[in-house]
Order: structure tokens, then C-alpha cells, then sequence
């Protein structure tokens, strides 16, 4: 492999890695808020992709696309939390919770498969075709629009669990949702918020993918399956492990995908979340490197 050839697909690693950090980081911020995994997000990413292929067609302004987009998208997510939510009240846990999305993942894909056909629909947006050559690497208007919103929507993450009192009550419900509740924290707020955040992350996250790819009933699920993986992998509660867990990912994606060849890549995925869950069961992330201390020096 050439030197050249080496920086083009780490590039292209760190593109695909911020699109599955961005996927883990709309699963974590979910499963902060209510302990569950919200998979049926899968099905919003297709919901959303069709809908703005909807739009696209119907010649809308692009502002206005995307405000429908947003609403689309917080519609559904909250949608997914209602019903989350009127489970928990009958008693059912969080793995009951967890089986309830799957249910609704497979009912989605299967509701836009009835409509829309099974069919390959090409995402026409000119503004994210195109690409452009800095040091004979090859940049895509796609990827870097895409990555630089989802930066951009971590920093803004990252700033309000940092400075913001919304941290604390995140991981208070988290850890406890009745003691939360006992100490006066807005549990139904923090959900909606979070499932809010994580809605108009997955608008990015459907656009990248449909240019990326194409459209159709089922294209959220294997993007889902490694954002699942980099979540594991990084370490439930930590939105930062889960994102950085998903650049790695996707780094890993690609050289696997240049080396050995494309269906090695959910091997390669798969098995580092098995040596991590075999190793580290909390996550890579959870490790710490303790250096020995020197003894202090008391005065008697």
C-alpha cells in the first residue's frame, strides 16, 4: 500500500467514523435518559432519507426541507419515547424496552418497505456532490458538510454536559431515575431533550448515508448495528467513549475494507467488540492506567 494510497483511506476512515460516532452518540444520549437502546432509530433513518428524497423531488427550497426534516425527525423520535415510556409505566424493564424498539425497528422497515417498494432510490443533492484535491487526497463535498455539522453538533453537546447543570441531572437519571425523581429532577424534560438531540443527529446521520450509499427501507440497519458496536465498545454512559469508539470504528472499517477485502469489515467490527466485552466488559474506555505513587512523607 502506498503512502498516498495510505492517507486517502485514513481520510476516509475518519469520514466514516464520524458518521459512526454520530450514530453511537444519538444512542447514548437516548440510553443516558432512560437506560434503553433506542434501535429504532434505525427506521427513522430510513423515514427521514425518503422524505427528503420526497422533498428533493417536489423542487421545495432547502430550508424549508429542512425544517420539515426536523420536524419529521422529532416527531418520530418522540414518538419511539411515548411508547418507551407507556411500557415503563406497565412495568416492563429496560430489556423488555430494548425488545419493544426492535419491534418497532421491524415494523418501520417494514411499513416504508409496503410503501416505497424495495427498490434503490439515488439521493440527488447537488450540494453535496462534488470533491475537491488538497495533497492529491480526495475530499467529497458530502463528507466534509456531514462531518462538520456533526463536529460541529458535539461541540454544542459537549458545551452543555460541561457547563451546564443538564449533565448532572443526564447521569443522576441514569444512574437512578427514582432518586433523580426524589430530588426534584424534570425526568419526562430530560427525555424529551435527549430524544430531541438525538433526532436532529439523525437527520445529518441519513443524509450522509444516503449520499454515501442509496435509499432504501433498510438502510439504517447495518449503520445501526455498528453504532451499537462502538457504543458497547466505548462504554455505556459516556457520550465522548461512545463517539470516539465510533471514529475508531471507522477506521478500522476502512482498512479492513482496503486490506482483506469488504466482507471482513462487520468480522473485524464484531470481533474487537468481543475481545472488549471478554476484557473490559464496561467498556474500553472504562480503562484506566493507574502509574504507582511514591509514598508521601509524613511528620511525626
Amino acid at each position: 500500500m502506498s503512502y498516498q494510497l495510505f492517507l486517502q483511506v485514513l481520510a476516509n476512515g475518519v469520514f466514516t467514523g464520524i458518521l459512526f460516532g454520530g450514530i453511537a452518540v444519538a444512542l447514548a444520549i437516548c440510553n443516558l435518559a432512560d437506560r434503553s437502546l433506542h434501535v429504532a432509530i434505525g427506521s427513522v433513518i430510513a423515514l427521514i432519507s425518503f422524505f427528503w428524497l420526497a422533498i428533493v423531488r417536489s423542487e421545495l427550497p432547502v430550508v424549508f426541507g429542512f425544517i420539515l426534516l426536523a420536524g419529521i425527525a422529532l416527531a418520530a423520535n418522540l414518538a419511539c419515547l411515548a411508547v418507551y415510556r407507556w411500557l415503563s409505566r406497565r412495568g416492563v424493564n429496560a430489556e423488555g424496552i430494548v425488545v419493544a424498539s426492535f419491534g418497532l425497528l421491524i415494523a418501520g422497515n417494514s411499513a416504508l418497505e409496503l410503501i416505497y417498494g424495495t427498490e434503490l432510490e439515488s439521493m440527488r443533492a447537488p450540494w453535496l456532490q462534488g470533491k475537491i484535491k488538497i495533497g492529491g487526497i480526495r475530499f467529497f463535498y458530502g463528507d466534509l458538510i456531514m462531518s462538520g455539522v456533526v463536529l460541529s453538533m458535539m461541540a454544542v453537546l459537549w458545551a452543555t454536559l460541561r457547563f451546564g447543570g443538564f449533565s448532572l441531572q443526564l447521569r443522576s437519571v441514569f444512574h437512578d431515575a427514582r432518586e433523580a425523581a426524589i430530588a426534584g429532577v424534570n425526568i419526562p424534560r430530560i427525555q424529551v431533550l435527549a430524544y430531541a438531540f438525538s433526532g436532529v443527529l439523525v437527520i445529518i446521520i441519513a443524509l450522509s448515508i444516503g449520499s454515501r450509499s442509496s435509499v432504501h427501507p433498510h438502510m439504517g440497519f447495518f449503520p445501526l448495528l455498528i453504532g451499537i458496536a462502538a457504543l458497547v465498545t466505548g462504554g455505556l454512559g459516556s457520550v465522548r467513549s461512545a463517539f470516539l469508539s465510533g471514529v475508531a470504528m471507522g477506521i478500522i472499517w476502512d482498512f479492513v475494507g482496503i486490506y482483506f477485502g469488504t466482507v471482513w469489515q462487520f468480522a473485524s467490527v464484531f470481533g474487537i467488540l468481543a475481545v472488549v466485552l471478554l476484557t473490559a466488559p464496561e467498556g474500553i474506555f472504562s480503562l484506566r492506567i493507574r502509574w504507582p505513587r511514591k509514598a508521601a512523607k509524613h511528620n511525626v
